[in-house]
């Protein structure tokens, strides 16, 4: 009985055993499988900065092509009933006579949307409507194209190629959109200023999508700061000035949701609500500079004028070396002439203005060094607008688009409002500022569709990677920069798999599942400074790269820091499968890999229905074997 008892205890003992070990298998299985789904995920970690978008309400022109021809419109306003509405349509110069297109009766235009309207016959929808006849636009000829409402005034038009005849009644223009070789014209922004300079010429257009720049949504309440000189903090050095009356009038003349904040207000949550706070030669107080500079680090936007740079030095934002204290005479000081002029008219904030244009102001206002500023970690994010003179080393009006804070504009001028030729520099800094208003979220994994390598050889090509799920591309686009040159891949019936490559080649070919072809040429060479930009649906900038000193200025909410030097070889490539927006993450030498992982890479490993069936014979395998083993122990001690 004792040996028998013994040889029980053992078989129970072994099962004991084998059960666990059981056990620990398919526990093991079942993590690992999770753990790699997680993995091939591809995630990045780090802090997601979801934009906002901001943007003015009316009813626009937005793109037009020639051959074939179309147009675009763009709805920032309510729904709108286009009853009555048409589209006068003039070329080569006449205006004796126009092609007149009528909306259909009942047709609603929604808020925040795009409809284009092509020329010749199709069936209409929500989206695009057919004029029924052809429009008959010439590349080089000078034609217009006028948006006129139910009431015969015509709200918006768009005039190219040297059009010599009136401007529709109810319009203006100023500028010449001029552009040799370009068949289409996209509005590059949010803001109408009826001008030229609201234009980009291209080769390639995003119908029926957003267009670089631009953003759908309200600029949202901007808060003027109404504080004293009773007030003032400690590290403020300068003149005061608190006239918060003139610029509030005059947001308010211009439709924009204005609030007047005392620091009482900003001390109990008022910058909640708050899109962007302007500071107007003035400063919070010492207690309310703390709240301020909290909420500006984790998202919102500031406008400063003159002696208010005091706060954003001091709060650690512009930059970031000052905090503490007012960065008087180390990064900036109060030497400025009554004049500049305007040193990048592309960017946003100088919509309406000319390269080397005139602005006016006061003296002996608030201007940055700008080479000092490059050298901190400002510098990536910074932009000179406006200097003293061509080639100074002095900003009067500078942009910060940074990742560690909210967009700031400093202009130089206390006066603001009181010149009348700076209302739109003023109203253009607010516009911009509200478009790139961010919120704190979470962590999460950030986009899982990344630029993966750059072939600047011939021919030139470039690859995406997919490190998440399956993904349907239709609408998104690739913007290619060879220097100052622009051209755009617009992605149309096509899904980048999961853990896939797409290669996509400059020139003709016949698109498969992992090879596409732009249908134009680039020319970068190994030495070339360029950058790509990947864009959603929804024109959200997905990923971004800089390459060889690249100085053009990049879409509205692209991210990138460092400098990546590839003059030596022709292919560039991400080292990594984690995306910093930085030149860390980027090597070049190697030999290009297509449609493949790079060196520094670790694929993921796919525990797919394979190998999950495989794990199921395995355990019912095992299981088998153990019921066999007991059965068998028992029979053996009868």
């Amino acid at each position: 009985m004792v040996l028998r008892k013994l040889i029980k205890d053992r078989i129970v003992l072994k099962e004991a055993i084998l059960i666990c070990l059981l056990t620990l298998l398919i526990f093991n299985f079942s993590i690992y499988g999770f753990l790699i789904e997680f993995n091939g995920n591809g995630s990045n970690g780090g802090a997601n900065l979801t934009l906002k978008s901001r943007s003015s309400s009316s009813i626009i022109i937005n793109e037009v092509c020639v051959d074939p021809d179309y147009l675009e419109l763009i709805n920032r306003g309510p729904d709108k009933d286009m009853t009555g509405w048409s589209l006068w349509l003039y070329r080569d110069g006449y205006e004796g006579s126009a092609y007149i297109y009528d909306f259909p009766n009942g047709f609603i235009f929604p808020s925040d949307s795009i409809i284009s309207i092509l020329e010749d016959s199709g069936s209409d929808n929500s989206t695009t409507l057919f004029t029924g006849f052809n429009i008959f636009w010439v590349g080089d000829s000078p034609n217009l194209a006028a948006l006129v409402d139910n009431t015969d005034v015509s709200v918006d038009h768009i005039q190219w190629n040297g059009w010599t005849g009136s401007t529709p009644s109810g319009t203006s223009w100023s500028g010449i959109l001029d552009t040799a070789g370009a068949v289409i014209y996209y509005r590059h922004g949010n803001i109408d200023t009826d001008s030229a300079s609201d234009w980009t010429a291209s080769t390639s257009g995003t119908l029926g999508s957003l267009n670089p720049g631009q953003s759908f949504g309200s600029i949202g309440i901007v808060g003027i700061l109404n504080s004293t000189s009773s007030d003032e903090p400690s590290y403020f050095t300068g003149g005061w000035n608190n006239n918060y009356l003139d610029l509030y009038n005059g947001f308010q003349s211009e439709g924009i949701d204005t609030e007047i904040l005392s620091n009482n207000d900003i001390l109990n949550d008022a910058l909640v609500n708050i899109s962007v706070l302007v500071l107007i030669d003035n400063v919070p107080s010492s207690t309310a500079s703390t709240v301020v500079k909290d909420w500006a680090l984790n998202g919102g936007s500031i406008v400063s004028f003159d002696s208010s740079i005091c706060f954003i030095n001091w709060a650690g934002i512009l930059p970031p070396e000052a905090q503490g204290n007012d960065g008087k005479d180390t990064y900036w000081d109060y030497e400025s002439p009554e004049t500049g002029v305007v040193v990048n008219s592309v960017h946003p904030v100088m919509t309406g203005y000319s390269n080397a244009q005139t602005i006016y102001g006061s003296s002996n206002d608030a201007q940055y060094f700008s080479d000092v500023i490059s050298g901190t970690a400002a510098g990536p994010y910074y932009t000179s607008l406006v200097k003293t003179y061509s080639g100074s080393n002095y900003d009067l009006v500078a942009a910060l688009d940074a990742s560690y804070a909210g967009r700031v504009v400093q202009l130089w001028d206390a006066n603001h409002w009181e010149e009348t030729s700076n209302h739109q520099l003023i109203l253009n800094s607010i516009y911009w500022t509200s478009y790139g208003n961010i919120t704190y979220s979470p962590p999460n994994t950030g986009s899982n569709i990344l630029i993966n390598e750059i072939f600047t050889g011939n021919p030139d090509w470039i690859e995406l990677i997919n490190i998440g799920e399956a993904q349907d591309m239709a609408g998104w686009s690739i913007y290619f920069w060879d220097g100052s040159v622009q051209s755009i891949y617009n992605f149309s019936s096509f899904t980048l798999n999961k853990n896939s490559f797409v290669q996509i080649m400059e020139g003709y070919g016949t698109d498969d599942n992992d090879d596409l072809y732009t249908e134009f040429s680039l020319t970068w060479g190994t030495a070339s400074d360029g950058a790509l930009t990947l864009v959603d649906e929804s024109g959200n900038v997905i990923d971004h790269v800089e390459f060889n000193g690249w100085t053009e200025t990049p879409l509205p909410g692209s991210q990138w820091t460092g400098y990546f030097s590839a003059t030596s070889s022709d292919d560039k490539y991400r080292n990594s499968l984690t995306d910093t927006d930085s030149s860390n993450d980027w090597s070049s030498g190697s030999s290009p890999t297509p449609k493949d992982y790079n060196r520094g890479q670790t694929p993921p490993i796919n525990f797919d229905s394979t190998g999950i069936l495989l794990s199921i014979v395995i355990v019912a395998a095992l299981i088998g074997m153990i019921l066999i083993f007991i059965k068998n122990s028992y029979d053996n001690l009868k």
